[in-house]
């Protein structure tokens, strides 16, 4: 019943923030196709980094957390895949929020710090022992914080990728920063068996705690220019 009644929820959320969102907008910006730096530099390679740490707790809440709801909490299948598609779910509803958000503020590095400091607690609180409302608000606050940072991110990758190699430069970005993901499952997994779930999920909870503190060295861009500024049905172009 609460699972259902916050998923109908989560639903009219995003739909309302993405209705809003197409019909709040007045400034419009358009990149300049040399956006970009003009080579590889330090905030480049601390977001090759910082990718790698981020997917980190992304991939083993998205692909693990069926089974540790299982196993710590005695969940069935069904409950534990129904809570993690509300983790998930929620996530949605930050992603729609901080990216209009990012480009009315101008700022993206903010939303990628907040980001993995917010979801540390969250993932804290998992070694708790938590009722089935509690424990859902918890992993919804996983999935929210998460993804909060996602769109400024990505906004910011593309404001730091060298002009003339940006296929490279992101090429690079998502396999190099995929390879912690891909191997965070196995890391999780050893150290559940040697020392227990509580302990995997500290792992998770430092590599969260990491992230944040490479994601202070990032330093903001400056922002963008407008090119074109629309008030009502007039526009005025910069000569």
């Amino acid at each position: 019943m609460f699972l259902g009644a916050a998923g109908i929820a989560v639903f009219f959320v995003t739909a309302l923030l993405m209705r809003s969102a197409r019909r709040t907008a007045v400034e419009s910006q358009e990149e300049e196709e040399g956006d970009g730096e003009d080579g590889w530099t330090r905030d480049y390679v601390l977001s090759v980094i910082l990718s790698g740490l981020r997917g980190i707790p992304f991939r083993c809440t998205n692909l693990l957390m069926p089974v540790y709801l299982v196993m710590s909490y005695g969940y069935t299948p069904v409950w534990a895949g129904s809570l993690t598609t509300l983790m998930l779910g929620t996530g949605l509803v930050a992603e729609v929020m901080s990216g209009p958000l990012s480009d009315r503020l101008g700022r993206r590095t903010p939303f990628i710090v907040l980001s993995p400091l917010l979801m540390a607690p969250c993932l804290l609180l998992l070694n708790s022992s938590l009722g089935p409302l509690p424990l859902a608000l918890v992993l919804m606050g996983i999935g929210f914080f998460y993804y909060f940072g996602v769109p400024p991110y990505q906004a910011y990758q593309t404001e730091i990728a060298p002009k003339q190699s940006k296929g490279l430069a992101f090429g690079v970005l998502f396999s190099i920063g995929a390879i912690p993901g891909s191997l965070s499952p196995i890391v999780f997994g050893w150290i559940g068996d040697m020392y227990g779930l509580q302990a995997s999920v500290l792992f998770l909870v430092s590599v969260s705690l990491l992230a944040t503190v490479v994601a202070l060295l990032l330093r903001e861009k400056p922002a963008s220019k407008k090119t074109t500024l629309h008030v009502g049905e007039a526009s005025v172009e910069p000569l």
